[in-house]
Parts: structure tokens; C-alpha cells; sequence
């Protein structure tokens, strides 16, 4: 039967080390002190690494371990190995719809901005300058399309 995580044949494994499941030495050794370090600290140890099939490509391996023996590791232990590539890809893309959407979020806040400054400063000056108006002498006609006006550009505002 297949392995669908590795691709490996039943038994093909055995006596081999896990070291062909990861894409350099370095990873296998940074891998193996940190699951050595927390079986013996706490006899158990999770984990998220890239891992590669027996086909070359590669996944995204979440690992369980648990020392069957805390005091004695040597007696080995116990992993659930579960691909999680999938899950990993749906998150960097949630966090780049996030990242796009706040973008969104912040050119519609600075064109709110500019577009409120370039608003404003012109009403300032109409209100002003029908204020100023207001206070001469005007027809009734004139002062009611004044005032209107006035009363317009402060609701605005």
C-alpha cells in the first residue's frame, strides 16, 4: 500500500533513517535537536517543517511526537505526520487578500482625505464670501439665494 504522504512502498522505509524526508542536512539536524531537547523536557514535541517525497516534491509536514519512554528515549517514539500544504496555502492567501484589503482600506482613507481638503477649501471660501455678502445690502431675492447658499455649504461642512 502507498504511503500518500511520502510515497513510499510499505516497509521501503525500513531500516532507514528519516533523514530522506528532509531537503538538508541542516533541516534534519535542527529537526532532531528540537525533538530530542522537548521529548526530554516535556516528553512530547510539535512541529511544522517542509518536508520532500520520495518523488522530490515537497509538502508541508505538521508532526506529533510523544516519547513512549520519557526517561529512556531510546525506547523511540510515537508521530502522527499529517500534510498540511494545503491549509498553509489557504492561509498565505487569507493573509494576502488581508494585506490587499487593508491596502484598499488605506487608498480609500487618503482619498477621502484629499478629496475632503480639496472640498473644503473651496466651500470655506464660498461661505465666507456669502457671509461677507449677507451683510450689505441686498433684495429680499438675493439675500434667500445667499442664504441658501451659506446654510448649504455649513451642512456640507
Amino acid at each position: 500500500m502507498n504511503n500518500p504522504g511520502y510515497g513510499y512502498e510499505r516497509g521501503e522505509l525500513v531500516g532507514r533513517t528519516t533523514r530522506c524526508w528532509y531537503a538538508d542536512e541542516e533541516s534534519f539536524l535542527f529537526i532532531g535537536r528540537k525533538v530530542a531537547a522537548d521529548l526530554a523536557e516535556k516528553g512530547l514535541c510539535n512541529f511544522e517543517q517542509q518536508m520532500i517525497r520520495k518523488d522530490t516534491t515537497t509538502f508541508w509536514c505538521r508532526a506529533r511526537c510523544q516519547a513512549l519512554d520519557r526517561n529512556d528515549l531510546s525506547k523511540g517514539l510515537v508521530a502522527i505526520l499529517e500534510d498540511v500544504t494545503k491549509e498553509r496555502e489557504a492561509a498565505e492567501a487569507l493573509r494576502e487578500a488581508k494585506e490587499a484589503a487593508e491596502s484598499a482600506t488605506r487608498a480609500k482613507s487618503d482619498f477621502l482625505a484629499n478629496m475632503s481638503h480639496e472640498i473644503r477649501t473651496p466651500m470655506n471660501v464660498m461661505m465666507g464670501m456669502s457671509h461677507l455678502a449677507l451683510k450689505t445690502e441686498l433684495s429680499a431675492r438675493q439675500r434667500d439665494y445667499l442664504t441658501k447658499i451659506y446654510n448649504s455649504g455649513q451642512h456640507l461642512l
